[in-house]
């Protein structure tokens, strides 16, 4: 009896882990899924208001 117990509590503990583990397994994102981003042109206002926020390094 001691030793179904131990199993029982064993896989309460397997069954509870597993069906917190599982929906991370089923939540990657797929490359093709992702919208091709366009890049799209700012205005030359727009670009003299973001000038002081944005630092470039090696052309990146």
């Amino acid at each position: 009896m001691k030793k179904f117990s131990k199993l029982a509590a064993q896989a309460a503990v397997a069954v509870s882990l597993f069906s917190v583990g599982a929906p991370t397994f089923t939540s990657a994102v797929q490359a093709s899924s992702i919208e091709n981003v366009t890049q799209d042109t700012l205005s030359l206002s727009t670009q003299t208001k973001l000038d002081p926020y944005v630092k470039v390094e090696h052309n990146q």
